[in-house]
């Protein structure tokens, strides 16, 4: 007889289970870890007794046997109600999406190594390998004689389902939230529409937007219109007004007007001026969140200003500087505020030779402009060279590649 420290979840499922004096209580079908430890402990055991009921079961002592076949001792079980923030290894991890982290991917579940450390059972990694499919599929010795595992800790893995919502992430899923949002895109692409809306609906609507302008422009489509609409107009109202006006195009007209009547008019006043341009035209990727002063305010009053507006990193690549009029007077790197002395007055630094665009250019023309002078952002301007909004170097680039997606897409359907 050989008591096993270390064993395959799927090695488990079916295996009898007993008491100490030997008495058959049932079957395994699953077991419940507590996700508020580091390494989930297994708390209890769900097994189906001689009735076919489902039972879960605590105890004093669980002992994994080897004698004949691999069987389960409880000592002194009880039945139980498991805590509220745990999950099911047979239904909301194995054979399931979960997120490796580190490797900033959704990856397949195929087994669960746990360990037994005093006396106690842990989900100690998840194995994402042919050998655990094997395993999974009931091919033991083979996947033995394979031997291709290829284990992640539990530390670098976040599951997307626990036990009272199969499709709501773990809360407070710190490891996810911790991620940038073009890497947590990235996994959402990979998901399934279900966790997609989701786990998008599981976040405030500030970290939403900025995740949101990250992924794919179809797949927005599809997360916006799974979405309860009060959720969807919270969402897209922290949105660039540029990003927004994209993804309300991709919508059906009445869809985006139901949620335009429902946002702030301020708003959805100029993401319907947006969405009026033409999708070559740089008015249509422009945004109007842009930092304006007047040239007769000081260093330091600038850079009180700009603490208290606390603008998103895409913002302040260059202040504008206009005057009373609106009218477009200058520009002010931040390097050149920085450095100067807090009593300098903006009209003293700022450059004069502004390039510029208009609302009516054509995308591809910014796109020249902005390589042959290295900008990272262009203000536009109307006839009147009133700044209108402002176009921003990842956004051209962006638009340049939908451009040649949509184009390749049109060619290959013809």
């Amino acid at each position: 007889m050989e008591f096993m420290n270390e064993v395959y979840f799927s090695t488990l499922l079916s295996k009898p289970v007993y008491d100490t004096n030997g008495i058959l209580l049932g079957y395994m079908v699953d077991m419940y870890a507590d996700l508020d430890e580091d390494f989930p402990r297994i708390i209890s055991i769900i097994i189906r007794d001689k009735k076919n009921s489902r039972i879960e079961l605590s105890w004093k002592k669980i002992q994994i046997i080897k004698k004949k076949g691999i069987s389960i001792v409880v000592d002194r079980p009880v039945s139980s109600n498991h805590p509220v923030n745990g999950i099911f290894l047979a239904k909301n991890l194995l054979d399931k999406q979960i997120v490796d982290v580190n490797g900033k991917k959704v990856i397949r579940v195929n087994d669960i190594l746990i360990v037994n450390r005093e006396g106690c059972f842990y989900i100690n990694s998840v194995d994402t390998g042919f050998s655990g499919l094997l395993r999974r599929l009931g091919f033991v010795g083979l996947s033995e004689k394979i031997n291709r595992d290829i284990l992640i800790p539990w530390h670098g893995v976040e599951p997307l389902e626990r036990e009272e919502d199969s499709l709501k992430l773990v809360i407070p899923y710190k490891k996810l939230l911790n991620m940038h949002p073009a890497d947590l895109a990235d996994i959402l692409e990979d998901m399934s529409s279900e966790y997609r809306t989701n786990f998008i609906s599981s976040l405030d609507e500030e970290r939403a937007a900025d995740i949101l302008e990250e992924i794919e422009p179809e797949i927005q489509k599809n997360i916006i219109e799974s979405l309860y609409e009060d959720k969807a107009i919270k969402i897209i109202e922290n949105m660039s007004s540029d990003d927004a006006a994209d993804l309300l195009e991709t919508l059906d007209e009445e869809e985006a007007d139901s949620i335009l009547n429902h946002m702030e008019s301020e708003n959805a006043e100029e993401i319907r001026e947006l969405m009026d341009y033409e999708d070559d035209e740089v008015g249509s990727i422009m945004t109007t969140e842009y930092i304006a002063f007047s040239p007769e305010m000081t260093v330091e009053e600038t850079l009180h200003a700009l603490r208290e507006l606390k603008p998103s990193s895409e913002v302040p690549y260059y202040l504008y500087v206009q005057d009373n009029e609106e009218h477009l007077v200058g520009i002010v790197s931040l390097r050149d505020l920085v450095i100067s002395t807090p009593d300098t007055m903006l009209r003293h630094i700022m450059s004069t030779n502004v390039i510029t665009l208009k609302d009516t250019d054509s995308i591809r023309d910014a796109s020249e402009l902005f390589i042959k002078y290295g900008l990272l952002a262009i203000p536009v301007v109307d006839e009147n060279n009133v700044l209108s909004g402002v176009v921003i170097i990842n956004d051209i680039f962006d638009e340049i590649s939908t451009i040649r997606r949509r184009w390749f897409t049109r060619m290959a359907g013809v």
